[in-house]
């Protein structure tokens, strides 16, 4: 089942997984306790994928959205299935004609996933993301519902 939730109990279970809390905060988190962490609710949508996956969905221009994808470990090997369903599906429920995301160059398994989906690479900013005093480049990806609705 995908649907939307405003359950912050759900959203903030997926966002401090420790697979997820690992590959998406920079070192402006490194001092922040998970269990501590508040949920925004402005602007921000919550998709919730399979009870295994959570996808954020924020505005960014009109009709085009910035999302950001945690799963659980158990639904790897099912994780690209999952999110061009939950694509197909924001199509349907919402206005949007694109989604985009950025991608921090050592996060390989969201890369790959962000291949596998149809996205594509349109850009990148250099030395944006601070991990362990490493400055990494972020990947911007993106793909338009005409893509997924006909992968």
């Amino acid at each position: 089942m995908i649907t939307y939730t405003e359950d912050t109990k759900i959203v903030k279970e997926f966002l401090t997984l420790p697979n997820v809390w690992r590959m998406s905060t920079d070192d402006s988190f490194k001092n922040v306790n998970p269990k501590l962490l508040f949920i925004p609710d402005i602007n921000c949508k919550y998709i919730l994928v399979h009870d295994v996956g959570l996808i954020v969905v924020l505005p960014f221009q009109e009709q085009i959205y910035n999302v950001h994808i945690g799963f659980k470990k158990e639904s790897y090997g099912l994780a690209t299935k999952y999110c061009l369903e939950a694509l197909e599906w924001f199509w349907v429920n919402s206005d949007a004609i694109e989604v985009r995301t950025s991608i921090p160059s050592y996060n390989l398994l969201a890369l790959r996933l962000a291949n596998k989906i149809g996205m594509k690479q349109v850009g990148f900013e250099r030395s944006n993301f601070i991990k362990d005093d490493i400055a990494y480049d972020s990947y911007i990806y993106k793909v338009n519902k005409e893509i997924i609705c006909h992968h």
